[in-house]
């Protein structure tokens, strides 16, 4: 009877465990110190990050997911640099954006989204048919993206 019970939790845990690094690799997290390094692990050129994204960028916190498309990115900028964004972005309001699509730790609470940002909607992306957003921060030093 104990060899049944104990086969029986261990066939759980490893069904749950199962479960969860097929989560984690349908929804991977990634960190690049720099644009530099994203461009070199192909980040761009795999759609997860827009090129569009300024060379200055750093501290970048990507996430996305495999099946739906949807994704997420925050990053630094230093003081003093820019990122202007292409003319298929216009500005909108606070209550303009799109539902953000994850709740990633490193992702602003929504008071400090309301409070610091000026926010953009831009084009669908045709690859992937998802809308796309942007915000900056008021004073240049971070941006988001994502596409929900």
């Amino acid at each position: 009877m104990k060899a049944m019970a104990w086969a029986a939790t261990t066939a759980i845990v490893l069904t749950l465990t199962g479960l969860w690094m097929c989560a984690a690799q349908e929804r991977p997290e990634i960190s690049y110190r720099s644009m530099s390094e994203a461009v070199q692990h192909g980040a761009i050129d795999s759609g997860w990050i827009p090129e569009w994204i300024p060379a200055s960028a750093t501290s970048i916190h990507e996430i996305h997911d495999l099946d739906t498309n949807a994704s997420m990115m925050v990053f630094e900028m230093p003081a003093g640099s820019t990122w202007p964004l292409p003319s298929h972005c216009h500005p909108v309001s606070v209550a303009g954006i799109g539902g953000m699509p994850f709740s990633p730790p490193w992702w602003p609470e929504a008071d400090e989204l309301a409070k610091s940002y000026s926010f953009h909607r831009c084009a669908e992306d045709p690859t992937v048919g998802r809308a796309q957003w942007a915000a900056r921060h008021h004073l240049g030093i971070r941006g988001l993206f994502w596409r929900s």
